[in-house]
């Protein structure tokens, strides 16, 4: 059992840490050597390279772009059996549901016919939902991006993981393909910014501090599809 902080540690590095332990443990049950090739970089040159980008100011034209995608965002404001506390108290509970067999082939070709990802479509479908229930057309939905945008950083293990905000407009009563169609060049122009750090995100957009809310989304939406390896059970807090 190993247990890592989640500051150190991602979900894409569960992967790269079984990948690593399967392949040593192979190579050292034969008598072997180390099969492992040097990294090109460390997680501490990562640190160094976004302090730099935050001090020099190379994050402006990511700025630039969250600003004016997020300018005037909207407040989801879903119906609730009950008023909304002053504090956010973060109680909660789990529901779980599973896809009906063939749904998800379906899926997967309905993709492909499209052009899209699975995120993008789940994405569209989520908040065309939440568009009904809230009866808004400006629906902001949060998502952790794996920020590993380099390839140098896709074999490390390290803390990459950053939030997007990702903006549909449903206004006009666009048919769903249209809103698909839209969902997908949101998400793309939104990929290519992701570097920007949420949290400077929110100092420099310095929106309406409400406790009882998160700043900039009130719903994320998760797709866990990093692979994270058999063999190893991880525990992070």
């Amino acid at each position: 059992m190993v247990t890592v902080h989640h500051i150190v540690f991602d979900g894409w590095s569960v992967g790269v840490l079984a990948g690593e332990l399967s392949a040593l443990y192979e190579a050292y049950s034969k008598g072997g050597s180390s099969p492992l090739v040097d990294l090109e970089i460390q997680y501490a040159d990562y640190a160094a390279w976004q302090r730099e980008m935050l001090e020099t100011g190379s994050l402006t034209q990511g700025l630039d772009y969250w600003k004016k995608q997020l300018e005037g965002i909207s407040v989801l404001e879903l119906p609730a059996d009950y008023a909304r506390p002053a504090v956010q108290s973060f109680r909660g509970t789990t529901e779980t549901w599973r896809l009906p067999s063939g749904t998800d082939s379906r899926v997967k070709a309905f993709n492909q016919e499209h052009g899209v990802t699975l995120f993008m479509t789940l994405l569209a479908g989520f908040q065309i939902l939440l568009a009904r229930y809230s009866g808004q057309e400006d629906i902001a939905v949060g998502s952790p991006i794996a920020n590993r945008a380099h390839p140098q950083l896709q074999s490390l293990i390290g803390f990459f993981v950053n939030t997007i905000v990702l903006r549909a407009d449903l206004g006009g009563n666009p048919r769903v393909m249209e809103i698909l169609d839209r969902t997908r060049d949101m998400c793309l122009a939104a990929y290519s910014h992701q570097a920007v750090p949420l949290e400077k995100l929110v100092d420099e957009l310095e929106p309406h501090r409400d406790l009882s809310r998160n700043p900039l989304f009130q719903v994320a939406m998760v797709l866990q599809n990093a692979a994270t390896g058999a063999c190893i059970c991880l525990g992070w807090k």
